[in-house]
Parts: C-alpha cells; structure tokens; sequence
C-alpha cells in the first residue's frame, strides 16, 4: 500500500508526471542491489541482525521522507528505504 500512495507525496513536491517512472525506477534498482549482499551477509552476522539492521535503516528513511522539505531529500528517503525491502 505504500507504494501506491508515493505518486500523491511526489506531486506535492512539483514533480513532473514522467518522472514518476525514473523514481520509481530508482527505489527498484536500490532494492535490486540490496540483493546482492543480503544472502552474503545473513551467512556471515545471521538473519535476526540484518533484519533489526533494516527496520532501522527503514526507520531512518521513512523519517527522513516524513521530514522532507524538498524533492531530493524525499526520493533520497525513498532510495534509502529502497534497501531495505529484503
């Protein structure tokens, strides 16, 4: 459900309609290269401390967007809540 409201937040910022699709796009690869590390890392520290590590990560970012008084500090929010989706 919080994806399907990012357009609304965006358009609040003076965002173009086709930019909607690069963000997006953004908070897409920032998730694809969390990936890349994850299984190395759930090997190496375990399950249980990545994930607290991501629900503060996810903390962060979501305050970060909360607290956003422009557009690139809020896309910046997304990207970094974007690693977080493991």
């Amino acid at each position: 459900m919080f994806y399907f409201f990012q357009p609304l937040y965006l358009q609040e910022f003076g965002r173009r309609p086709a930019e909607d699709r690069s963000i997006l796009g953004l908070v897409g690869l920032a998730t694809m290269l969390a990936y890349l590390p994850a299984g190395y890392l759930s090997d190496r520290i375990g399950r249980r401390p990545l994930i607290c590590l991501a629900w503060i990560i996810g903390s962060v970012a979501t305050g970060l967007m909360a607290l956003a008084q422009s557009l690139p500090v809020f896309v910046g929010g997304m990207v970094l809540y974007g690693f977080t989706n493991l």
